[in-house]
């Protein structure tokens, strides 16, 4: 009796998860088995599926960086080096460029003296699918520039719950 009830629990509460998770149990019928057709969604980026600020027109052309960092340069856990710290030669005035992933929505923070944001912050690029932010040293010393970013997902789509670190260490003379 006692294992009998245990398993009509387990049954029951299966279906209830099944359920609740949108899903409902499909069981054939008839010795039929149940047939589905995968859905491909096909989507583009575009501001609503992108974490850049600035959605840019065709003819726009951002300031001409002195300096490029991508992801893979990152010291951050996101980046290769794990969180190890590398500090990248910068001279004051010049143009920095960060290139991040567009699937993500990117903030930022820095330490140390005077780091300009150029405006826009973040431009989408179309061909490379990054997002670009740009940033200009003031005054010599080191500066750090620290990003976190979580996914960008499709409205009503669930969304992983993670979260990436990116980070920079200028060396400004």
């Amino acid at each position: 009796m006692t294992k009998a009830l245990g398993m009509l629990i387990s049954i029951v509460c299966a279906s209830c998860w099944l359920m609740a998770c949108g899903t409902t149990p499909h069981l054939p019928t008839n010795d039929t088995a149940v047939t589905r057709t995968p859905t491909i969604t096909q989507t583009t980026h575009n501001s609503a599926l992108n974490g850049c600020q600035y959605q840019p027109p065709a003819s726009y052309s951002g300031p001409n960086p002195a300096v490029i960092l991508t992801q893979a340069q990152s010291s951050g856990v996101g980046g290769p080096l794990g969180g190890g710290t590398i500090a990248i030669p910068v001279s004051v005035g010049q143009v920095v460029e960060v290139k991040l992933a567009a699937h993500f929505q990117w903030n930022f923070r820095f330490t140390g003296q005077g780091l300009q944001v150029l405006d826009p912050a973040s431009v989408y690029d179309p061909v490379a699918k990054q997002c670009l932010w740009y940033f200009r040293p003031q005054n010599p010393g080191v500066i750090t520039i620290n990003f976190t970013g979580t996914p960008v997902c499709p409205p009503d789509v669930a969304c992983p719950a993670i979260a990436l670190i990116t980070s920079y260490t200028l060396e400004v003379h």
